[in-house]
């Protein structure tokens, strides 16, 4: 349930993913593939904000899932445009 992400961290990280198909469909109709880099670095950020200031697994296990599930959208997001400049995803850092 993603009505349950409600802290503008995990907002603001689900409009970046959000973002993904439109800012593809950009970088290839303008020939400007530094868009790709430039939003992968972005969602990152996104990340690396919503991960340090909301706890992932918690005591409520519907929210829990819900900020599981936007983890693996990240996780999703992040690999495949990786993936478009051809670079491999590390599986564990």
């Amino acid at each position: 349930d993603f009505s349950l992400l409600v802290d503008n961290h995990e907002l603001q990280l689900a409009k970046g993913l959000l973002q993904f198909p439109a800012m593809i469909a950009g970088a290839a109709m303008n020939r400007e593939p530094h868009r790709v880099t430039n939003y992968l670095r972005s969602v990152s950020q996104d990340f690396h904000l919503f991960y340090h200031n909301c706890r992932v697994i918690g005591s409520d296990p519907d929210l829990t899932r819900a900020r599981l599930g936007l983890t693996q959208a990240a996780k999703i997001v992040l690999a495949n445009g990786l993936a478009l400049m051809d670079i491999d995803a590390p599986s564990r850092m």
